[in-house]
């Protein structure tokens, strides 16, 4: 609300682990199914939200490595993916450049 009040769009973007990213791909998980993003995309939300998760598996049978072998962080492709989807939403809602315009004068 108080974002609202000054024209301001918050942008959500939350990072799935490795676990949670490559679960249906383990044959025997030592753990529960992660359910953080279906309980997530199920709520109501008043600012821009990227689903990574889904954005990236879209890219999971074409692309190899979107994460670091050895790592739990994001390949330099999977961080491109992500930023390009950023970039292509700003580039279509132009208050979002023009707001941060505004901020930085």
């Amino acid at each position: 609300l108080e974002l609202k009040k000054k024209n301001v769009k918050l942008i959500v973007l939350i990072a799935p682990d490795k676990y949670d990213f490559y679960y249906s791909d383990i044959l025997t998980p030592p753990f529960s199914e992660p359910i953080f993003f279906n309980i997530l995309d199920s709520l109501p939300k008043d600012y821009l939200y990227f689903n990574s998760k889904k954005l990236l598996s879209s890219y999971k049978d074409s692309k190899k490595d979107l994460y670091f072998f050895d790592d739990s962080h994001w390949s330099p492709l999977a961080s491109k993916v992500i930023a390009n989807e950023i970039n292509n939403t700003i580039k279509k809602d132009k208050s979002l450049i023009f707001n941060s315009l505004n901020k930085a004068h």
